[in-house]
């Protein structure tokens, strides 16, 4: 049985400051290289002070599993907490998305086969997505693989180097991409070269 357990990022839309609601351990390891960017991992309480809903300024995304029977209660709360706008299936879907939608909030198949990288279609649409929204669940069957990918995809895009994309990535979602998704994305070529900021 899955446990839903979201972790929530929080960009700023006009720098590269990036928040999470869990601490991480490795501050000065991700910030190496980064004099001018601020990267603050607020609070790991689960009461959403420090990471709330609609900001203009801030893009939020909520990583998750995908959403279960037993779940399905959990992931409502949070689309309220964090006034979710779009939920993003990069996994065949398997549940009704009609309670979702019934609630005003957009759901995207973004899917590509389980442990591999996404290709280039879902990452423009995921990039597309990301200039336009305010708040995004992402979500992949077990929240380990697919999902973590498109949130290191784009943190590079926003400017971060592969690797320390990767590393705080893996820092709030332990256990997350698998060796393929990792080399794949130490290989990732930004599509936007001209500006590190693709949110603005």
């Amino acid at each position: 049985m899955l446990v839903y357990t979201p972790v929530v990022f929080k960009i700023l839309r006009n720098q590269s400051f990036i928040s999470s609601n869990r601490k991480s351990q490795q501050v000065n390891s991700i910030q190496r290289g980064y004099n001018k960017r601020h990267f603050d991992y607020g609070s790991s309480s689960s009461n959403g002070n420090n990471i709330s809903g609609n900001d203009d300024n801030y893009i939020t995304i909520v990583v998750s599993s995908t959403p279960a029977e037993s779940t399905v209660k959990f992931f409502i709360d949070e689309i309220k907490k964090y006034h979710i706008t779009d939920i993003v299936h990069v996994c065949e879907k398997s549940y009704d998305d009609h309670i979702f939608k019934d609630m005003g909030v957009v759901v995207h198949d973004m899917s590509f086969p389980d442990g591999t990288s996404a290709p280039h279609d879902i990452i423009k649409s995921w990039l597309q997505l990301c200039k336009t929204s305010s708040c995004v669940a992402i979500h992949c069957v077990a929240g380990l693989g697919r999902a973590p990918m498109m949130v290191t995809i784009l943190l590079i895009e926003l400017g971060m180097s592969p690797l320390d994309a990767i590393e705080h990535v893996r820092n709030q979602i332990r256990g997350s991409l698998n060796t393929k998704q990792i080399n794949f994305l130490i290989d990732y070529k930004r599509q936007n070269n001209k500006n590190k900021c693709i949110i603005c």
